[in-house]
């Protein structure tokens, strides 16, 4: 059994052991290997001025490393077991700066310069994975890449014409800088075996296989460490660090979307940009909330397992699982169950989960003919924020009739919210203003908000009713420009 974590940094191997296993990628940078240009401003994945890029041997291209921006800041080095990490300096070709770099000196893309690496790795990463298809950057792709970075200078017009300065006929991919053969070869012997490392009273286990996994939840009890998006804010800035931690991410089965007849299974390691790629055509609606649920940084780390086991009221994926029926597959040493994501959630932050139980993923239904589906989230800002309300509605019409239709409400409660009784006001009713008007005030006494900094209980009722009646406007629109 190995006792290190066991990653590359700039294509150099580094075994990592004991408290060092247990720091940020950020702090093992700066602090241990003297890469200090990696920044660290907000500590909690916000800002991107840590961003440096990752390649995980469990998310091979065509058995090539696929590198992906993450925040360094949140990302615990035990969770980089079998990664390849490149930071700013691993981008320059010996001792030039490479294109992106020097386009952001040519056009006065660096300012006070604390960002600009983050900048600089989110351009590198957005021009690498978007030359795979295309021979040409345009502006719509620059800013993409970069909706998870801020520069406080207000940089961003130069920032975005280095983007687009970028000589790409220089533009050396890092597949090809850093061969991947050799390190993926290695990563993979040494991720095929378990890992335990300690520290004082701190365990992390690394298990390879999910058998391995049940047994040691069994009996160790230890906390589930997946995207680690929110763990690592937690440790940040509450000094959250619990003495047992276990890793799911070695385990290559859960990395999988299973596409089947009649629904799609999705593992516990697959991550939100994952979904967004695999299954546009399956859940177009959902992919676009994915789309503006957090920065690029964020979405290569979090896991949908993550936000179901989060168990938050203003989970931004958990209302269309509620909608969708979605069925959690819980797993222990005894076999494995599935159950209704309706059932659940018990109470705030309570699950329908034992202490020796592990969510393998979750099961997500097709769309059957002419149901239609709509999402919607309420946030001070659109993109990339925390919702005040989140709204759900899955519709099957028979004629002008409601012959079926599933509402879920989040942060109006301690647990997203179905309203039973709003829907059971629509069901079998015209489809038409007055039914929803009726529904509507159903359904604003229905919620049981609070007042919080996001928005108060007065305001979220009235959301709650608004976007149903959102949903109505919209929706017969959609029909009376022959949509389904």
């Amino acid at each position: 059994m190995r006792d290190y974590i066991a990653v590359y940094i700039n294509g150099e191997k580094h075994e990592v052991r004991g408290e060092h296993a247990f720091m940020n990628l950020s702090e093992y940078l700066r602090y241990v290997k003297g890469l200090v240009g990696t920044k660290v401003v907000c500590s909690e994945g916000d800002c991107g001025a840590c961003t440096v890029l990752v390649a995980n041997v469990h998310r091979l291209e065509n058995g090539e490393f696929d590198y992906e921006p993450v925040n360094s800041c949140i990302s615990f080095m035990h969770i980089l077991d079998g990664c390849h990490v490149v930071t700013v300096e691993g981008l320059k070709n010996g001792e030039d700066l490479n294109p992106v770099q020097q386009s952001m000196v040519d056009s006065h893309g660096a300012q006070c310069g604390f960002c600009t690496p983050g900048f600089v790795c989110s351009i590198n990463a957005g021009i690498e994975n978007h030359l795979k298809k295309n021979n040409t950057i345009d502006e719509r792709r620059i800013k993409n890449s970069l909706t998870g970075n801020l520069c406080r200078c207000t940089g961003y017009k130069s920032i975005i014409e280095a983007g687009l300065n970028v000589d790409l006929s220089k533009f050396e991919p890092l597949t090809k800088k850093y061969p991947s053969a050799e390190i993926v070869k290695d990563l993979e012997d040494l991720c095929a075996s378990e890992c335990r490392v300690t520290f004082n009273s701190r365990e992390m286990y690394l298990p390879s296989k999910f058998s391995d996994a049940l047994k040691y939840q069994e009996t160790q009890k230890a906390e589930l460490v997946s995207g680690a998006s929110d763990l690592g804010v937690l440790n940040n800035k509450r000094g959250y660090k619990p003495d047992r931690l276990m890793g799911l991410h070695n385990i290559p089965e859960l990395y999988k979307i299973v596409k089947g007849s009649r629904d799609v299974f999705v593992g516990a390691r697959v991550n939100l940009h994952q979904i967004e790629n695999e299954l546009r055509g399956e859940f177009r609606e959902f992919t676009h909330m994915i789309h503006i649920f957090a920065s690029p940084q964020i979405k290569n780390r979090a896991t949908l397992i993550g936000n179901v086991a989060n168990a938050s009221p203003i989970g931004d994926s958990i209302p269309f699982l509620l909608v969708m029926n979605a069925k959690v597959v819980i797993a222990s040493s005894k076999g494995e169950r599935e159950v209704d994501i309706n059932d659940f959630y018990k109470g705030y932050k309570t699950l329908d989960l034992g202490d020796n139980e592990l969510i393998k993923g979750v099961r997500i239904p097709f769309l059957e003919k002419n149901e239609s589906i709509k999402l919607y989230k309420v946030s001070n800002r659109k993109d990339m924020d925390i919702s005040t309300v989140t709204f759900a509605s899955k519709l099957k019409l028979n004629s002008t009739d409601i012959s079926s239709i599933a509402l879920a409400v989040g942060g109006v409660g301690p647990t997203v919210l179905r309203p039973v009784n709003t829907e059971k006001a629509l069901l079998g009713k015209k489809f038409e203003e007055a039914s929803f008007l009726s529904a509507a005030g159903i359904l604003k006494n229905e919620v049981s908000p609070i007042d919080d900094v996001r928005g108060s209980a007065r305001f979220r009722r009235v959301l709650s009713k608004n976007l149903l009646m959102k949903f109505f406007v919209e929706k017969s629109f959609e029909l009376s420009q022959g949509g389904h």
